[in-house]
């Protein structure tokens, strides 16, 4: 009896021992601490790799403002306004993509494609430079090639493309989802970066778009005989539109007016008398 109460803990004076309360593991307690584990380390691989993934570059701008931006493999891109691009920051696919307007010089990279998707239009080149037009509200995406070859396609229904050279444009229309070669290349594509305008020889009605494009402004003619005068000058630094106008009707011997007119401006006369206004 004597070793029995030793082991209850009960002492030889009747007095109770103190006592040890021993808790016994607790399975949910267990799966509580190990998933906190597991999160923690999931949290830390994921960190680690995501430390390591191409990260997404966005660059944009807004109106009223132009940027010149470098490219991962040494190519450059000036944005106009209201433009973005994006690219992921290892550049290994020297994929870009596009909406708004940009100027492209691209890099020549051991034969590696440059490739541009700006909405459903995708243009291909190696090393060349060349500008892409491709608002979205827009009915068409415009390239237009300075130097060297470029592709451009449809990369929706991916069953025309063409070719373009130094000089030419290209056309992909939205709504018939065709894509053309401009018969007429695009006068002053990249005006909006070189701040030059540059008409050799061609007619009012030519020169229109492009002075709509530079200003961001309609034009409407009252008389389609004033869009057959010629106009040949070159603006190596473009004024005021209001200056613009004023040279123009000075060299057509006032046969044209520019009318300011709900927002936009109105072109009245009755035409040139010759083919070609000096």
């Amino acid at each position: 009896w004597t070793q029995v109460e030793q082991k209850l803990g009960h002492s030889e004076t009747g007095n109770v021992a103190s006592a040890r309360i021993i808790q016994m593991p607790n399975r949910r307690a267990w799966w509580r601490v190990a998933a906190i584990a597991l999160l923690f380390i999931s949290a830390g691989l994921w960190w680690m790799l995501k430390q390591d993934a191409p990260q997404m570059i966005v660059v944009q701008t807004v109106a009223k403002e132009q940027l010149e931006w470098q490219l991962p493999d040494g190519s450059t891109v000036w944005l106009n306004e209201n433009t973005s691009i994006s690219y992921d920051s290892v550049f290994a696919d020297r994929l870009v993509t596009l909406e708004g307007e940009a100027f492209f010089d691209v890099e020549k990279r051991d034969g590696k494609l440059f490739e541009i998707l700006s909405g459903d239009a995708k243009t291909t080149v190696l090393g060349t430079r060349f500008n892409v037009r491709a608002y979205s509200e827009e009915n068409h995406i415009e390239v237009t090639v300075e130097e060297g070859q470029v592709k451009l396609a449809n990369q929706v229904t991916k069953d025309n493309a063409v070719n373009l050279e130094a000089g030419d444009s290209g056309i992909l229309n939205k709504t018939a989802q065709q894509v053309i070669k401009s018969e007429t290349p695009i006068s002053n594509a990249n005006a909006w970066r070189t701040k030059q305008l540059n008409f050799e020889d061609i007619t009012i009605g030519a020169a229109l778009p492009s002075l709509e494009r530079y200003f961001g402004v309609d034009i409407k003619a009252e008389n389609e005989a004033v869009l057959n005068c010629h106009l040949k000058i070159t603006f190596p630094e473009v004024p005021e539109i209001e200056t613009v106008f004023a040279i123009i009707q000075e060299m057509t011997g006032e046969s044209l007016i520019f009318e300011a007119q709900n927002g936009g401006y109105l072109l009245k006369g009755e035409g040139c008398n010759d083919d070609a206004t000096n």
